[in-house]
């Protein structure tokens, strides 16, 4: 599911976008990896709708932008962590082998996944932006129909090079872990942005 946000991507319309999506609290998933999880994940329990997610649902931040958080926040680092290694999420973290065959701990899933699609997103902006509206959703629908298709044909060749015993790096893992490396020079201003817009909101919804 996508939706278009007028003027900015705050914390309440993410919020109410995902309830329209998972209006049924049986359909909602395990985890929801996003850039504002932990700015969300205050709001809505601020706005008395944790007791409604909290059952089924645990909000994180993508390694991306997590690592640009305060080490000190324990709230952050306790409930948005993407990678925890203290057992309380489990499904997060697997354990890997290096070329030597030495264990290691990795992340599960590719939390990156949405930052990667903005990305490619972006390469077709300059057309985007010309569009008429009718126009911009059928092409937004065509695009992300496109990437999956991709996406699920690069995971089946991953599974038959596993299943013919042929190692090949996962170029996802790769530029996640680039990128980890290049947000470790990044500046704590994100998050301080993300806690004026989240109070903005707020203040907007009083």
């Amino acid at each position: 599911a996508w939706r278009k946000f007028a003027k900015s991507e705050g914390v309440a319309k993410i919020l109410r976008f995902l309830e329209d999506v998972y209006p049924n609290p049986v359909s909602r998933p395990s985890y929801i990896a996003i850039d504002k999880g932990y700015a969300l994940l205050k709001h809505i329990v601020r706005q008395g709708h944790w007791p409604a997610w909290e059952p089924t649902t645990r909000i994180i931040v993508d390694s991306y932008h997590y690592i640009n958080h305060w080490v000190t926040d324990h709230l952050c680092r306790t409930w948005c962590n993407p990678a925890p290694l203290n057992g309380d999420a489990p499904n997060l973290i697997v354990v890997a082998n290096d070329k030597q065959g030495n264990p290691y701990y990795k992340r599960a899933f590719n939390t990156q996944a949405c930052e990667q699609l903005n990305a490619w997103i972006g390469g077709f902006q300059t057309v985007l932006n010309q569009m008429t509206v009718s126009n911009f959703d059928f092409t937004m629908h065509v695009l992300l129909f496109i990437h999956t298709q991709q996406v699920i044909a690069k995971q089946e060749e991953k599974k038959r090079n596993q299943e013919a015993g042929i190692e090949v790096v996962d170029s996802d893992e790769e530029s996640e872990d680039e990128e980890d490396s290049e947000s470790e020079e990044e500046s704590e201003e994100e998050s301080e942005e993300e806690e004026e817009e989240e109070e903005e909101e707020e203040e907007e919804e009083d």
